[in-house]
């Protein structure tokens, strides 16, 4: 029923090429880059195949390949039968070739790639270890490295912070100082580094944030850790069921500075300082939520986000990496698997209680260790298809479970046994809320009739029907806020907050919200702030109501209307208050109305469903929170800030139509060149982001557009008939609490006119009209001057004008 460490899942059936998962890398731009039985970019949504790696077509290929991205954002593939390059500026992959007489056989074998810090591209391979010649655009054999040396370079191969090369041989280490002039083995080690003694192949290696480098052997399966600074060494091995220890073929360093072992046949180590070992192992699991694989972890990438990606031999597995303090209760589901947890409860005692729509309920301990779980059956719930809505707690300590149908089950925590009531005042109707005000009187909000007053001990209804009338529909009441002695507040599906006196049943007052011209009439959630103010949450976003002056005000976020489905709220303490949505967790700090949105274990909210969920505190100070089909138990202040979202990434830039290359105009600040006639374009955009996060996006044309123009649904800006001119085009994101990207993504676009359109000919034009005008004139004069019979002027007359 719990587990703490939860993994989705990428394979074939979500569009990988192959399950078998080699490779893993994330580029500079953000793209996860998948070695499979094909190379796939993925951008979170969409998989784009760059290249295949099947030797036969429909061959199951299994061989390992290398992934490196150079300083210039070139990204390297080294399969076992040759090297290849993908230039992202121009889509080409492209084969680089190898000195003739290197090659051992008809394969390269290559193993991994490094650039190190003057530039210089080391490959380690089958042949041994190349080097990239810049000139020609091929690999040979180092020239500064005796031949004899070289060929057992076929490992390993890592740069530390100091430039010094680490390589492993067939049987031994290598180290290469930072000058590149000599070369330290087990033979030559004048300064007794405890890595060089090693009389092993090492598989992987791995510098730390502290510098300290790791390393895996092969021969005698184990993990070292040496820090620079001392000549002591660490050694780890890895045991279980009595066998062999396992091999660790895979190491990573997440954000928090732990370290990761991925093994060959036994899944996942974690060491970390606090602890000073590998305290937690994540083994293989057949679950939809566990660690998939059959054979071997191939790799490991922490991505930038703060998830470790695992390819396996069954696909790709995904680990949150934020909360380590985050445990997933699962709520049974009978008698099928689509439960959806509706209701929590935590009682005066400690206990806490767990319903769901399909499942029936569970009792548990404070320490949420399971007590029973409760579905239909004559020690159990009364509905018979499990269908609970609500919990509550009457001063006796009894427990009241509301259920399809106008049922309510009376459970006695200390006994463990039932009563069942259904009575006609319930109409058989869903029992979505209950407030019990004693042990005689409980207030219930039904699913379409209102609200209904029972007593437990007789079972007597008193019903209301004015509530439906004073708003002319039927309405479901979600929520049940008591305004004092006399008062109680109800949220409703379809008439606002509702104002209801107790002594009369009448209702006095409505209200609902508007969202521009749009009335927001349903009322999901609903919590007092103080005495003058009341929180709704509700389909369209959070309102607050002072119900004394009749006003309210909408939560905005960056002046834009915080427009979510609200699922659920509760009291965070100092003015706050937490908020479950289809999109996200939130903490409302009331005073400055502003949203802090989490970094979370796609736990919290894994849907887009719109059941009610609960949160509720713990006596050990941890929330617990209800998402689709079960909850999430974590202490608050281990929560880390979800930071701004990354960078947009430009996907595709599209001239009438036709896709063009513009990243090397992004990546070094030119110009897009275009003639008058590729005025018509279309520009994708994403922030590459791969963990559920809602994203708003605002995009403008400098030299078009005044303002920001938000995105909506469609990550794409289109713009036709553009005139000639210079213009900027600039994107960027905002998540869920107003917060953009760090930085504005921006691309310069110039659109040169025809030679009709540039001011040179405009001028010339208008220089011609000039001079025909002027030769016209000149031509009528001189034409008239020479007509035939042309009146002059005579005698004196003529003499003078002359």
């Amino acid at each position: 029923m719990r587990q703490a460490y939860v993994f989705s899942h990428l394979s074939i059936q979500n569009g990988l090429t192959g399950n078998h998962v080699s490779g893993l890398l994330q580029d500079k731009k953000g793209f996860i880059w998948i070695a499979s039985n094909a190379l796939q970019r993925f951008d979170g949504e969409n998989y784009i195949t760059i290249t295949q790696f099947d030797r036969l077509p429909g061959s199951i290929f299994y061989d390992d390949i290398a992934l490196y991205e150079d300083h210039q954002g070139q990204i390297w593939i080294g399969a076992p039968d040759n090297i290849r390059l993908y230039d992202p500026v121009n889509s080409r992959i492209s084969t680089v070739p190898i000195d003739a007489g290197v090659r051992p056989g008809s394969e390269i074998g290559c193993y991994a790639f490094l650039q190190d810090h003057k530039g210089i591209l080391w490959m380690t391979s089958d042949a041994g270890l190349l080097q990239l010649d810049p000139t020609h655009h091929r690999f040979r054999r180092p020239a500064n490295i005796p031949d004899s040396i070289s060929v057992k370079m076929q490992s390993a191969i890592m740069e530390d912070t100091h430039g010094r090369l680490w390589i492993s041989g067939e049987h031994e280490m290598y180290m290469i100082p930072q000058d590149r002039k000599q070369i330290f083995s087990s033979y030559y080690n004048p300064h007794r580094y405890p890595l060089l003694d090693v009389l092993s192949s090492v598989k992987e290696m791995l510098e730390d944030q502290r510098g300290r480098i790791w390393a895996a052997t092969r021969i005698t399966n184990e993990l070292l850790c040496w820090p620079p600074d001392s000549n002591g060494m660490r050694r780890f091995q890895f045991h279980y069921g009595g066998k062999q220890p396992d091999q660790v073929y895979e190491l990573a360093e997440d954000h928090h500075g732990h370290i990761w072992a991925g093994m060959k046949t036994n899944g996942l180590y974690r060491y970390t300082d606090e602890q000073g070992k590998f305290s937690l192992h994540i083994g293989p699991s057949n679950t939809p939520l566990g660690l998939h694989l059959n054979y071997e972890t191939n790799c490991l990438l922490p991505d930038r986000d703060g998830h470790l990606w695992v390819g396996t031999d069954v696909g790709v597995n995904i680990l949150s990496l934020h909360n380590d303090g985050f445990t997933r209760l699962d709520q049974p589901s009978y008698p099928s698997s689509a439960s959806e947890l509706t209701g929590l409860l935590a009682a005066r005692n400690g206990d806490v209680y767990m319903a769901s729509w399909g499942g029936g309920f569970t009792h548990m301990r404070p320490d949420l260790s399971p007590v029973k779980h409760y579905t239909h059956g004559p020690k159990g719930i009364a509905e018979e298809r499990n269908l609970v809505w609500s919990l509550a707690e009457l001063p006796s300590g009894k427990i009241l479970i509301g259920q399809e149908n106008g049922t309510v089950s009376q459970y006695d925590p200390i006994t463990q046994r039932f009563s069942h009531l259904r009575p006609p005042g319930l109409m058989d109707q869903a029992v979505l809320t209950m407030w019990p005000e004693n042990d005689t009187t409980v207030w219930t909000g039904l699913y379409k009739f209102g609200l209904a007053k029972w007593n437990p001990a007789n079972g007597h209804i008193d019903n209301f029907p004015q509530l439906t009338e004073y708003i002319h529909r039927n309405t479901a009441i979600t929520a049940i806020v008591p305004g004092g002695d006399s008062l109680l507040w109800l949220a409703s599906s379809r008439g606002g907050v509702l104002r209801f006196r107790k002594k009369d049943g009448l209702v006095t007052s409505a209200v609902m919200f508007m969202r521009g011209k749009d009335t927001v009439r349903n009322i999901t959630a609903l919590l007092p702030v103080n005495d003058t103010t009341l929180l709704a949450g509700t389909d369209h976003g959070v309102y607050f109501y002072f119900p004394f002056s009749g006003r309210w005000e909408t939560l905005t976020i960056n002046s834009l209307p915080f427009n979510e489905w609200i699922l659920s709220m509760a009291p965070a303490g100092n003015d706050r208050f937490w908020i479950t949505t289809t999109e996200g967790f939130y903490r409302l700090n009331s005073p400055t109305r502003t949203l802090t949105t989490f970094e979370q274990n796609n736990d919290i909210i894994t849907d887009s469903r719109k059941v009610r969920r609960s949160i509720i505190s713990l006596p050990d100070g941890r929330l617990l929170v209800g998402a689709s089909d079960h909850a999430v138990a974590f202490l608050p202040e281990k929560l880390e800030v979800r930071p701004a979202p990354q960078d947009v990434t430009i996907l595709e830039f599209r001239v009438l139509n036709k896709p063009i290359m513009v990243d090397s105009a992004i990546s070094f600040g030119k110009p897009v060149l275009l003639h008058h006639r590729e005025n018509f374009l279309a520009i994708d955009f994403k922030s590459l982001q791969y963990h559920g996060e809602k994203l708003q996006y605002f995009y403008q044309l400098e030299g078009l557009d005044n303002d920001w123009i938000p995105a909506d649904n469609v990550l794409s800006a289109r713009y036709t008939n553009l005139p000639p001119g210079n213009y900027t085009f600039r994107v960027k994101s905002m998540n869920t609490a107003g917060i953009f990207s760090r930085n504005i993504t921006s691309i310069d676009i110039v659109i040169r006119p025809a030679f009709w359109q540039t001011w040179w000919f405009r001028t010339l034009l208008f220089l011609l009209a000039i001079g025909l005008v002027y030769g016209y004139f000149r031509f009528r004069m001189y034409w008239y001057k020479r007509k035939p019979g042309a009146r002059r002027p005579s005698g004196k007359n003529y003499r003078s004008w002359k």
